[in-house]
């Protein structure tokens, strides 16, 4: 095992090697870059060719080549080494996961070559043969169980994540080869062509394929700066088609572990529904990204529409154009949504979620959000509501000055909704059922303000025009 450590370590030229994932400048001896396992602005991430070695000032991660895997892929020393003898050729033997994963890669393939099914569903899809090579698509046998039996394969198939029960599962569906940027088949996702659920089986956890770590499409898009996420394996591969730089998470909550792998992107973006689970799946990325210290813009797709569907109908510049945020920004978003005392206990969860997190960027939005003051806006904005209602009473007590201040569009300062109460009492002299405002017209009705407190209030209302029409 050390000679074999010692071969990969003499074979392998560091700065080529990381340049694979690191846009790397000359600096004297050295070259430097941005870390890939870290945000920063500034690059701190340093490798020396001549003693083979890479050092980040800013995290402190550093080593060979083989250190640079570990930390890179998240996984063993042992993983590491396996990984680059394969990529050399160095090894006496070949894994046999791998090997028997490239089988089952080629095996898929030139089953859906025979399948005419198969192709035509493809091509519903806008994925032609050429585009099935170049990705990695095919057709799981429907005897796929026999072959692997008849083989003698069905031992390692179970070490691959692939059990016998799972094969009969698998048998009929489209295939997706899982390559990471090493060129391993790692595992499958298959995809049914009828729909019927599930849509999407992933072959189990095995030594190479831990769903949770993977990313489909990383494989191709070396060498670049800015990276979305999507969610299908469709998407990525439409965008990929498009020269949109794409991975796809297949259908899981963006990790820990995913984010990591793009940590040496200048820019990421992830794509989201625009609906109430999108937002909700936007926060869960905002925590991981805090946790590991990237920065992560979002976009969210017209109802309906996914990125695949949304390239294909309308052109790229559709989805590239969709308007981008940051994470922060959309999570602080929600929050002024809330109503004040759920506001203020989703902050201090959070304020505590931002301390127990000791990265760069926990730091910049700790300092950014300013909770307190958040919180204080957040009352600031209950006072307003209530100035509103106040605001309301007085003018329900004089219809003919609320008619006069409509007629002059002094409204414009109330919120939407006092608006359009007021207008469906002028309309039809009573309010929308269940309507909030209901109780001030009862106490205006009842115990109406004075003229002269209702004559202010107009001119009250004129001054808050005039202010509103400057800004």
């Amino acid at each position: 095992m050390s000679e074999l450590i010692e071969r990969i370590i003499e074979s392998i030229n560091i700065v080529d090697f990381i340049s694979e994932y690191v846009q790397l400048k000359k600096r004297g001896k050295n070259y430097v870059g941005l870390c890939p396992f870290h945000h920063e602005k500034h690059p701190s991430f340093t490798v020396n060719p001549e003693a083979q070695l890479f050092y980040c000032f800013g995290c402190g991660k550093g080593g060979n080549v083989l250190n640079f895997v570990t930390e890179f892929y998240c996984c063993s020393f042992n993983e590491a080494v396996q990984m680059l003898s394969e990529r050399l050729g160095i090894t006496e033997k070949k894994d046999p996961i791998i090997e028997f994963n490239i089988k089952m890669a080629k095996l898929f393939h030139n089953t859906l070559l025979k399948s005419k099914r198969a192709q035509q569903y493809l091509d519903s899809r806008n994925i032609s043969v050429e585009d099935a090579k170049k990705f990695n698509i095919g057709l799981i046998p429907k005897n796929f169980s026999d072959i692997l039996r008849k083989k003698d394969l069905e031992s390692v198939a179970e070490k691959a994540g692939i059990s016998k029960k799972l094969s009969y599962v698998l048998a009929g569906r489209i295939s997706f080869a899982f390559i990471d940027q090493l060129g391993n088949v790692c595992g499958f996702a298959a995809r049914t062509m009828e729909n019927k659920e599930p849509k999407y089986i992933n072959t189990a956890t095995s030594l190479l394929f831990k769903k949770e770590k993977m990313l489909f499409g990383l494989n191709f898009i070396k060498n670049k700066t800015k990276v979305y996420i999507v969610e299908g394996y469709f998407d990525a591969i439409t965008c990929l088609k498009h020269d949109i730089p794409a991975v796809a998470t297949g259908g899981t909550a963006l990790t820990v572990h995913q984010l990591r792998q793009l940590a040496h992107f200048d820019k990421v973006i992830a794509a989201f529904d625009g609906d109430k689970a999108g937002f909700k799946a936007a926060l869960k990325a905002f925590k991981n990204a805090v946790i590991t210290n990237i920065v992560v813009s979002a976009v969210f797709l017209p109802e309906g529409e996914d990125p695949d569907s949304l390239i294909r109908k309308q052109g790229k510049e559709s989805f590239l154009n969709l308007k981008e945020f940051e994470l922060s920004d959309v999570f602080l978003n929600i929050i002024n949504k809330l109503p004040a005392n759920k506001a203020v206990k989703k902050l201090n969860r959070f304020k505590k979620f931002l301390n127990s997190v000791h990265t760069e960027y926990a730091k910049i939005l700790r300092k950014r959000l300013e909770i307190e003051n958040i919180t204080s806006l957040r009352n600031s904005r209950e006072k307003d509501n209530e100035f509103e209602k106040h605001l309301l009473y007085i003018l329900f007590s004089d219809k003919k000055i609320l008619k006069h201040a409509a007629e002059k569009n002094l409204l414009c300062v109330l919120s939407p909704n006092a608006q359009q109460a007021v207008k469906s009492y002028l309309e039809t002299e009573k309010l929308p059922q269940d309507c909030p405002y209901t109780p001030l017209l009862a106490k205006a009705t009842i115990s109406p303000a004075s003229k002269e407190i209702v004559t202010k209030t107009v001119k009250l209302l004129q001054i808050k025009k005039t202010k509103m029409a400057l800004k």
